[in-house]
């Protein structure tokens, strides 16, 4: 199940995986659905548009459905434009708090996630961490966003 990752203090909320996306990955309904959705705000972003490269990948993706060929082509296109690691896989991140690396899993290049989640912000903007409230987001993802997001038990 997606997970949320927060830090109390600051004002920080980002959307997380539970299992790896990509090719011989777990591939859980709402992981891919995340990714899908953070793709779908990739393409749509206008404050900050995606490479011109990665275009015909972004068309290709749709919002809803399981791990397909599609979107191992865009995780693919993606990793190839950004550089860092090239296993066409999207990795839990592990975000620390605490390091210098923060978001980053090498100090240099942001977990893809982490990028997802910043096109999820500035595209459905004020509703965002409520991703599940958009139109195109997913059952699957909806579901579990909603579920998190309304669930007392999860703010203690």
């Amino acid at each position: 199940m997606v997970i949320a990752v927060v830090e109390q203090q600051g004002n920080f909320f980002r959307w997380n995986l539970s299992a790896n996306v990509g090719p011989r990955q777990p591939n859980k309904p709402d992981d891919v659905e995340l990714v899908r959705f953070g793709y779908f705000c990739m393409k749509q972003n206008v404050r900050i548009p995606p490479k011109p490269e990665l275009r015909p990948f972004l068309e290709k993706v749709r919002p809803i459905g399981p791990f397909d060929q599609d979107l191992a082509d865009m995780i693919a296109a993606h990793e190839r434009t950004r550089g860092g690691s090239q296993d066409g896989i999207i990795s839990v991140a592990k975000i620390s708090f605490s390091s210098n690396n923060g978001e980053h899993y090498d100090g240099v290049h942001p977990w893809i996630i982490v990028v997802l989640n910043n096109n999820m912000l500035t595209v459905v903007g004020d509703i965002y961490p409520r991703i599940d409230m958009h139109k195109q987001a997913g059952p699957e993802i909806s579901k579990t966003v909603k579920n998190i997001l309304t669930n007392d038990s999860w703010f203690k």
